[in-house]
């Protein structure tokens, strides 16, 4: 893929994770979370099929970040990708599990890569 359109769906991912982070609850989440009977706190057990969807913009983000680290790239467009969709999508701020500030998001997505 040329670095053009790597550059497009990037910035496009952005600007959707931006317009969602701004709304009270993106309708789209309301949408997952009612297909899936999910709730705030409750843990669910869901196969990795039924998580890769549409739904997910924060899968790009995640993916590259948790690729580019287990390479060992020596890179920061992984970590700065990540930490931009963290930014638009909550300011940092995850109520359950409680995650307060970027360090606490990294240290939690490094335990689900390890796991």
């Amino acid at each position: 893929m040329a670095k053009q359109q790597i550059r497009f769906f990037i910035l496009l991912f952005l600007c959707v994770s931006y317009c969602m982070a701004h709304e009270n609850e993106p309708k789209e989440y309301s949408e997952w979370k009612e297909r899936h009977h999910a709730q705030e706190g409750k843990p669910r057990e869901f196969t990795p099929r039924q998580l890769v969807c549409a739904d997910r913009y924060d899968l790009l983000a995640k993916y590259i970040y948790a690729r580019l680290h287990e390479l060992g790239a020596d890179t920061t467009w992984g970590r700065e990708i990540y930490d931009a969709h963290i930014h638009v999508w909550n300011n940092y701020f995850e109520a359950f599990p409680r995650k307060h500030g970027i360090q606490s998001f990294y240290d939690s997505f490094h335990e689900t890569i390890a796991s």
